[in-house]
């Protein structure tokens, strides 16, 4: 009766090895746990890049100035999306959460966030520092800030403001954060 077990150890011994090496497989899956950090960066960016949107559609007079600023803020946050997903560390995660968020994928943040800014018919130039002492331009909510000689909008800046904290502290946020 003693050599029984004995004769199990041949073929229960790479069974065990098999088992092991399964687990140590299924324990070391970077997937999931990249799935999650990219779906974390776009729900951190995307709300932002509505809010841009729609900050910028809010304005009163679509200038020059705004529209550049508002296409910065988008392509500030595409470019955090990029440089946090399109690393090796993020694997295949990382390759779709550009993948399918850039011009043509399957959620197309360009035709979404960037393209009803940058072809606006409603843009005018920017009004000289003349017109806008003339005409009272102040600095109020819904006034604008001389930066650089450039005329910026009050919320224009605040949902730039508010895009690189959310960038800088990366919060969680909405939708889109299908993998």
């Amino acid at each position: 009766m003693s050599v029984a077990p004995v004769a199990w150890i041949p073929i229960a011994g790479p069974i065990i090895a098999g088992v092991m090496i399964a687990l140590q497989l299924i324990l070391s899956r970077k997937g999931p746990k990249q799935k999650r950090a990219t779906t974390d960066i776009v729900n951190a960016i995307e709300p932002q890049l509505k809010a841009n949107l729609e900050a910028y559609k809010a304005l009163p007079v679509h200038y020059a100035s705004a529209q550049e600023l508002a296409l910065m803020n988008f392509d500030a946050g595409w470019d955090h999306v990029q440089d946090q997903c399109n690393i090796p560390e993020m694997g295949e995660p990382g390759t779709r959460c550009t993948k399918d968020r850039k011009r043509g994928g399957k959620w197309d943040w360009f035709a979404y966030y960037r393209d009803p800014i940058a072809n606006d018919p409603n843009v005018v130039p920017d009004p000289s520092s003349l017109d806008q002492a003339l005409n009272g331009g102040g600095g109020g909510i819904g006034g604008s800030i001389n930066i650089g000689g450039t005329s910026v909008p009050v919320p224009l800046l605040l949902g730039g403001a508010l895009l690189l904290v959310a960038m800088s502290m990366g919060g969680g946020g909405g939708g889109g954060g299908k993998q």
